[in-house]
């Protein structure tokens, strides 16, 4: 089982969704080789306190607003100040960010944000995934990214560990496998028997001669789905 810490520091062959991710994306990682970049989104959708996170431990006003939830300041991992001075350090279970930090592997940026905010939960969540405020029903960010890309593209470019396809991923055109589990992720085919399992024989086969990259298969009428 790969743990968070594991997850964050070692990265994955993918574009993914969801903190609980499956074990087998370190062997996607492997696959793809240590030269490939990567971008890894994990969406934290109401699950995490920015400034429980990244604490301003010398803050007296921190620790004024927030007499019970306050990280203590002789706890917090420190890793330097921010543009005004003010130091600043990770939550004391965030080992793994601050190794990489150390490393000048992690960038931290305070006060994201956008601007006339509605304090809406629900709009502002479809306007961190369109990137657009003022079409927050149309096309996912990395979803449009996905459409300048050059054809044929792998089917395995992008993918999700959710069952339902993340708003940020959508864009007409735009094909996005979900994988949350890769037992449920196999070949599959309206045919049954000898013909079936020859199928299957010759699309591993074509797949084995992508120099072991994972990717997805896509034939008429069988496919790789999951």
């Amino acid at each position: 089982m790969m743990t968070r810490r594991d997850f964050v520091k070692n990265g994955v062959a993918a574009f993914t969704f969801s903190f609980a991710a499956p074990a087998f994306l370190s062997d996607l990682a492997r696959a793809q080789g240590a030269s490939s970049r990567n971008l890894v989104v994990l969406d934290l959708t109401g699950g995490n306190d920015g400034l429980s996170m990244l604490v301003p431990y010398t803050d007296s006003a921190y620790y004024s607003k927030r007499p019970t939830l306050a990280i203590p300041a002789g706890t917090v991992l420190q890793v330097g100040t921010d543009s005004s001075g003010k130091a600043l350090g990770l939550h004391p279970k965030l080992t793994g960010l601050r190794d990489i930090f150390n490393e000048g592997r992690l960038a931290l940026i305070q006060r994201v944000g956008y601007e006339n905010s509605s304090r809406s939960h629900f709009s502002g969540t479809d306007i961190w995934s369109t990137a657009n405020p003022p079409n927050t029903i149309g096309s996912g960010w990395v979803g449009r990214y996905l459409s300048t890309l050059p054809a044929p593209l792998d089917p395995l470019t992008a993918w999700n560990t959710t069952g339902d396809t993340p708003h940020a991923l959508q864009m007409a055109g735009v094909s996005v496998a979900s994988i949350p589990n890769i037992t449920s992720y196999a070949f599959n085919s309206p045919n049954t028997g000898t013909e079936a399992t020859l199928e299957k024989s010759a699309a591993t086969s074509i797949a084995g001669a992508r120099k072991g990259k994972c990717f997805n298969i896509f034939l008429e009428p069988p496919t790789w789905i999951n």
